[in-house]
């Protein structure tokens, strides 16, 4: 087998895993926006959270937002490395790759870096605000 043909099929099988982690990552960091949002607009006590927790809990939200547009754009990203890798000729592709791999690797890096602190922050407000009561 061809050394490009080997190459194409570790970037087919990575870009699989990329395509399953980002699409737990959208189901998690939706879910946990959608219903922590919900939670706080529908709450009976307005002062359930102090002035303390509405910073993290805004930060939180900003992060998780953050993660989701992070993933988007990696996805749209690897469409349009697929896209230039069947359109240029191998070796203009493969002259750009550490960029196109570069700019891959720092969206995947900071949505998920931005979804764990995001999801941390989440739960230390909803414990803060359990334990509080």
């Amino acid at each position: 087998m061809l050394s490009l043909e080997e190459n194409y099929d570790d970037w087919k099988e990575i870009r699989g895993r990329v395509d399953s982690l980002a699409s737990a990552i959208f189901l998690i960091a939706g879910g946990a926006l959608t219903l922590s949002i919900t939670v706080l607009l529908n709450t009976k006590t307005p002062n359930a959270l102090s002035a303390t927790l509405k910073p993290e809990i805004e930060l939180s939200w900003y992060l998780l937002l953050g993660a989701l547009v992070a993933f988007v754009l990696l996805k749209a990203h690897l469409i349009l490395q697929a896209f230039m890798r069947n359109v240029m000729s191998a070796k203009r592709f493969n002259a750009g790759l550490v960029v196109v791999n570069t700019v891959g690797w720092v969206l995947g890096l900071s949505g998920l870096g931005a979804f764990f602190m995001g999801m941390y922050l989440l739960v230390k407000v909803a414990v803060a605000i359990i334990f509080s009561t």
